[in-house]
């Protein structure tokens, strides 16, 4: 018992034990054969916690194994969602692409369609500070066109087409 004892009296499990079981009264002359123990047990840094036994070291075990085929589960969903996410973007970037484009084309539609009325417009009518003003637009919009189709341009020497 004696050598148990010895290997055993430093153990968490064993300090623990006798903290909860309390000390027994002991006999005088028991006292005075006995090597003062409660002073070597001193010197050594006792834990506070117990150790785990066979029963919680089995159970964490086989936790840590399911968790680790739970992880190749985390893993597939997590490269799944990845991927929809990729896709979801591309998605959406096409989608805002072909809206800008049908906007440009909307936008490009209208100003032809203003240009054409600015050409067409009549100006005869109005004061010569309007026709001045409508000569110019007039004129830009035929040197812009002149540049689309790659032609000179064969503009007088006053921007307004006027003296």
């Amino acid at each position: 018992m004696e050598y148990c004892w010895c290997l055993l009296r430093h153990q968490s499990k064993w300090q623990q034990h006798i903290s909860t079981v309390g000390k027994k009264r002991k006999s005088p002359e028991k006292v005075t054969n006995v090597v003062d123990v409660d002073q070597a047990e001193e010197d050594i840094e006792v834990l506070a916690e117990r150790p785990p036994g066979k029963k919680a070291e089995k159970e964490r075990e086989r936790k840590r194994k399911s968790m680790e085929g739970n992880d190749s589960e985390i893993k597939t969903a997590l490269a799944k969602m990845i991927d929809n996410r990729v896709t979801t973007m591309e998605k959406r970037k096409n989608a805002t692409l072909k809206a800008d484009l049908e906007r440009s084309t909307a936008f490009e539609l209208k100003k032809k369609k203003w240009e054409a009325k600015m050409m067409l417009l009549d100006l005869s009518g109005l004061n010569a500070m309007q026709q001045e003003y409508f000569d110019y637009i007039q004129w830009k919009i035929y040197e812009e066109w002149r540049k689309d189709i790659g032609g000179t341009s064969t503009s007088p020497s006053t921007p307004y087409g006027c003296v």
